[in-house]
């Protein structure tokens, strides 16, 4: 299983939290597609790799370029992709793509996807974590943790956002060494705040998770 870490901060600073799972049949699968995401991918040729896009929230740091991603792969590529996470349909309408552009995901399309709801920030939508072919489990943007969830122990990796200051929206750093060290230890954490990434980055290393997401990295289970 090879991951491409696209992007690793949160909405307002550095590049947006995205993955790029490699299949073992060789379908590529992108979680989250923020604004920032399609300059990153063309800019490293991924691209090409792309077959299914799975969204954990409508967000525009999960979503602002998938109708650019969409069309390309349409016009450059001759691909039809395949969305599924959440229903992108009305997003994707206001945006002027037809609903021909693209497809829901099937349960034949190769990928098994597990979902379940958690909140994220108080008094609006939920956001949409998921469990990719019983191996990596990504939090999507969730205000409290998701390490004792039976998600969490399936996962071969786990990516999980989480900030080092307190905020109401995501989940604090504190509440996820609440984990068990064989949780913790195929733990990544995202969605840091660029302001927080050395905090979180020592944090980390002192406490027994796998690391901090980096933007270009590739992890490899």
């Amino acid at each position: 299983m090879k991951i491409h870490v696209i992007g690793a901060n949160d909405a307002f600073s550095g590049y947006n939290t995205s993955l790029l799972y490699q299949t073992d049949v060789g379908l590529g699968v992108l979680l989250d597609c923020g604004f920032t995401v399609f300059p990153e991918l063309q800019r490293n040729k991924l691209i090409p790799l792309i077959d299914i896009v799975l969204i954990s929230h409508l967000h525009g740091d999960h979503t602002g370029s998938l109708s650019t991603l969409v069309l390309y792969s349409k016009y450059k590529l001759g691909k039809q992709l395949i969305i599924g996470g959440v229903d992108c349909t009305n997003l994707l309408r206001i945006m002027g793509i037809s609903d021909t552009s693209w497809r829901p995901l099937k349960q034949s399309d190769g990928v098994k996807l597990e979902t379940f709801e958690t909140p994220h920030v108080p008094n609006e939508e939920l956001n949409t974590s998921m469990l990719v072919d019983g191996k990596l489990f990504y939090s999507g943007d969730t205000n409290n943790s998701l390490l004792n969830t039976d998600f969490a122990k399936r996962a071969e990796v786990i990516f999980h956002e989480t900030t080092f200051i307190k905020n109401p929206t995501h989940t604090n750093i504190d509440e996820l060494n609440n984990a068990p060290y064989n949780i913790k230890n195929k733990t990544w954490l995202m969605h840091v705040p660029q302001r927080e990434l050395r905090a979180v980055r020592i944090f980390a290393q002192n406490n027994g998770f796998a690391g901090v997401c980096v933007r270009g990295q590739t992890i490899q289970r």
